[in-house]
């Protein structure tokens, strides 16, 4: 077994030697000097802590604080990656793979070296770190210092979000009317501009969630899976929503009592007995992204459906909505949530004031005059 390097401190040196000792003279040998010096409780300890198996470990996180604290979405991303570094793991070191083996720092490097794009493998390193944060305490009795160095959160200077120009969107809107299901694609398109909401958010929408009078949508909001919470929505995008409900529930209106009717999912491919599936609209606005001409392809992978929610957020800064009042449209918590949108709002507002002609003229002049002085 490779010996994991340690820090400084001297529990850190301790355990590296007792690694030293267990792999050259075994397990045995120890417990034999180990109960000659009456410290039992200490070997144990060492033996079960090198025995701690991966699936082990998997069982006691799926059941930590640190997991159950998570959102829906949170919980399902990171199952996604514990069972893709479990599945590394398992071809590395087979069925019964130790903990201690897991959180190897070449094998951790040797994981997140295929993963060419900073924020792919940031978001990796995210979900190992939270991981091994939990268990290592419980198991191993120490934390990631020692893998910190290879689970760094280098993220890219094209981290902030990115949101589709207009035209890129008007042409976005267009493509939605030319395929099957167009109407509800188009509808769902106009939910996420006109509202901001997440994708999460509109899975759940129900027919009753929608109070047409104040132009208020009820979502359930991340973190907070049992309750709803009221939303604004544009009357473009409310008054295309009514009329998609209208086309396509129309015959059951007159089929169901007003509390069956009103508990039917608005995007459904059951008639509203169950929401649309997530992979249904994620598949939806990916194909709408390849097809799009106005999107670079090299930019391609780089929107998503969570791209509507920060076209909401810009452009409603490039309207004039405060931040403050921007926040709450979101639903966010907390400001700085929102901030990182202004960020992203003055780098559009440099890009546009160097396309101002009368800028654009004045620097024309001066190179000239500068490259005639050369």
């Amino acid at each position: 077994m490779p010996i994991q390097k340690s820090g400084g401190s001297p529990l850190d040196k301790v355990r590296t030697e007792l690694q030293v000792i267990l792999n050259n003279y075994g397990p045995g040998l120890l417990e034999q000097v180990v109960n000659e010096i009456g410290l039992t409780k200490v070997e144990t300890n060492i033996i079960k802590n090198q025995d701690v198996t991966l699936n082990e470990a998997i069982e006691y996180y799926l059941c930590s604080s640190f997991f159950l604290g998570l959102s829906d979405s949170s919980k399902k991303t990171y199952t996604s990656e514990l069972n893709q570094f479990k599945s590394f793991l398992i071809k590395e070191y087979g069925e019964n793979t130790k903990l201690q083996e897991a959180a190897e720092p070449m094998i951790l490097v040797k994981y997140l070296l295929p993963y060419k794009y900073s924020n792919t493998k940031a978001k990796k390193s995210a979900f190992l770190r939270s991981f091994f944060r939990c268990v290592l305490k419980e198991y191993l009795d120490k934390d990631i210092s020692g893998i910190k160095d290879v689970l760094k959160l280098k993220w890219s200077n094209d981290n902030l979000p990115k949101a589709l120009t207009k035209v890129q969107l008007a042409e976005i809107i267009c493509l939605s009317q030319m395929f099957s299901n167009e109407l509800r694609n188009y509808t769902i398109l106009w939910v996420f501009l006109g509202s901001g909401i997440r994708l999460n958010e509109l899975l759940n929408l129900k027919i009753s969630d929608i109070e047409a009078d104040n132009k208020t949508i009820k979502v359930i909001p991340k973190k907070y899976e049992e309750s709803k919470k009221p939303r604004k929505i544009s009357q473009v995008a409310l008054l295309i929503l009514l009329d998609f409900i209208k086309f396509k529930y129309d015959y059951h209106k007159r089929s169901l009592t007003d509390t069956e009717f009103n508990n039917l999912y608005v995007f459904s491919t059951d008639n509203g007995r169950t929401a649309i599936n997530r992979r249904t609209v994620q598949h939806m606005m990916k194909k709408l992204i390849n097809e799009a001409t106005t999107i670079p392809e090299s930019e391609k992978n780089r929107y998503s459906v969570h791209t509507l929610r920060h076209c909401f957020a810009v452009y409603g800064l490039e309207a004039g909505i405060d931040i403050y009042t921007l926040s709450k449209l979101l639903g966010h918590e907390s400001i700085n949530s929102t901030t990182v949108y202004l960020k992203l709002f003055d780098d559009q507002l440099e890009k546009a004031i160097e396309k101002h002609p009368l800028a654009q003229n004045e620097k024309i002049n001066i190179q000239k005059r500068v490259s005639d002085e050369l």
